[in-house]
């Protein structure tokens, strides 16, 4: 990755030709821990012996092709010179300072955003970690942010989108660390740090949006927040059944069985399934999940074009079967629990077999 040449560093490429800007840099490095020593022979037939910066093979090329020059310098001496041509597409960093921006860059930003520079302790600064993206990703790349506070890499992605047109994307994670209840966030109504991340992210787009209408008018900040639970299904019970009487142990087997009719859990919606049927998947959690009016019921088509569906519905009828395969999606999962009976299932399961269209069940 590169970063941009600052005005007084461009100076120096003072010459031109068809290949570029350039200037003429000394071909001697002496000084190397390991320098390649050879004789060249200027034009007067002196003898120049050095430890030079390329092989005697490449000087020779470049000699032929003019980007090397053997000249007499005003002392009269001579000198070996190559093209050193300027990289248009920047340069490589050499170090990172805090010259980027420290903790009291870091309290302006989030003093800006939220009318209050002590909301969140000791922020990266934005435009720090901007600096680091450029000169370490590309476009389209994806920034992993494992500590991620108050959401400071989200800011520092979306705003370099904003001034290079690149579509980077950022994962960030962060324990609900509870804010203490004397602190300026918990007072704001801030009750943990990932509340503070989200809303930074909200007001960091609105405003990096409000700035760049013209540069970057279809800038995407939009995110979305997933919470780690366990699976939105009923895990089966693989206890050991230790009773003697076989009825008590029939039971016990039964009562199992009877509470995996329904195998999802009850206290989750049908977009947390769907999320989850997602990753099972391998679909990319930034799809678009848009909720379709199926003859009166909700069910949920995955990606723009539809690639597939979930269906949580009760009472899914053939009719509902040739109204979700008119999207003609690849595949369709069901729940147990959108059939009254056997029959059904089987009748809604030929339908879309006979369209292309697989059944997959929770």
């Amino acid at each position: 990755m590169f970063i941009a040449h600052e005005q007084d560093y461009l100076k120096r490429y003072s010459e031109e030709d068809e290949k570029g800007r350039y200037f003429w840099d000394t071909f001697a490095r002496p000084g190397l821990k390991h320098p390649i020593v050879y004789d060249i022979v200027a034009p007067d037939g002196t003898v120049i012996n050095n430890g030079w910066i390329h092989s005697k093979e490449r000087f020779e090329q470049e000699y032929k092709d003019g980007e090397v020059r053997v000249t007499k310098k005003l002392n009269g001496e001579w000198s070996v010179q190559f093209k050193q041509r300027l990289n248009e597409k920047g340069k490589k960093p050499r170090s990172m300072t805090m010259d980027f921006g420290g903790t009291s860059e870091s309290k302006k930003e989030l003093g800006e955003l939220f009318d209050n520079e002590k909301i969140f302790s000791y922020p990266k600064s934005a435009y720090f970690i901007k600096a680091l993206l450029e000169t370490c990703t590309n476009d389209g790349d994806i920034i992993f942010d494992f500590f991620s506070g108050s959401a400071t890499t989200a800011h520092a992605v979306m705003q370099l989108n904003a001034e290079d047109g690149g579509n980077r994307r950022f994962i960030c994670v962060q324990l609900p660390e509870l804010c203490d209840e004397k602190s300026e966030a918990y007072k704001a109504g801030y009750k943990n740090i990932c509340e503070i991340g989200k809303e930074r992210i909200r007001r960091a787009g609105a405003k990096i949006k409000a700035e760049n209408q013209l540069t970057a008018p279809n800038l995407d900040t939009g995110f979305r927040a997933f919470k780690l639970d366990t699976s939105n299904l009923k895990a089966w019970d693989t206890s050991p059944i230790r009773e003697k009487d076989p009825a008590a142990a029939a039971k016990i087997l039964l009562d199992r069985l009877r509470a995996h009719i329904d195998i999802l859990n009850p206290d989750r919606s049908d977009l947390d399934v769907t999320f989850e049927v997602m990753l099972k998947f391998g679909q990319d959690l930034c799809e678009a999940v848009t909720p379709l009016n199926i003859n009166g019921k909700t069910v949920y088509g995955v990606c723009a074009n539809v690639k597939f569906i979930v269906c949580l519905a009760p009472d899914v009828s053939a009719e509902d079967a040739e109204e979700m395969a008119k999207y003609a999606p690849g595949r369709i999962v069901f729940a147990d629990s959108c059939f009254d009976n056997t029959e059904q299932k089987t009748n809604v399961k030929l339908i879309l077999r006979d369209k292309g269209i697989t059944i997959k069940a929770l």
